[in-house]
């Protein structure tokens, strides 16, 4: 990841939808410095939602993006439990299934944003972080 990365900072007074959103906004903004190429942002099926859809060399990524602002429930990480990773995991193969040939290459990778109270952003990219 480049270290030259700056997103904008959050508001202390938005919502938890909101700070939803902006760590989402972020997700993109690093993705497409990273050179991925966005195919698809909030995609819902019948399975669930996936946060963004994006390719890059030749891979479609389906990406879930969790931001918090307090590690008092652990990391952002932590709440891509078994449950989670199956209504991803199933989101992804009906995307597939509908939209794209099945025999592409493909992968589930999960970006967690950290912001603590100063504001100081962490990121973590944690790729394959669930199996296909």
């Amino acid at each position: 990841m480049k270290s030259s990365f700056k997103p904008v900072l959050p508001k202390h007074e938005m919502t938890k939808k909101e700070f939803g959103i902006w760590g989402e906004q972020v997700a993109v903004q690093l993705l497409i410095q990273e050179g991925m190429k966005i195919i698809g942002k909030n995609v819902r099926n019948q399975s669930g939602e996936i946060d963004i859809i994006g390719r890059k060399n030749g891979v479609v990524i389906f990406f879930e993006i969790k931001t918090r602002r307090s590690t008092q429930y652990g990391n952002p990480e932590d709440a891509v439990n078994k449950k989670k990773q199956e209504h991803i995991k199933n989101s992804a193969i009906e995307y597939i299934q509908s939209n794209l040939d099945m025999d592409i290459e493909w992968r589930i990778d999960v970006i967690s944003i950290q912001v603590d109270w100063k504001n100081n952003i962490a990121i973590r990219w944690f790729e394959n972080a669930i199996s296909g």
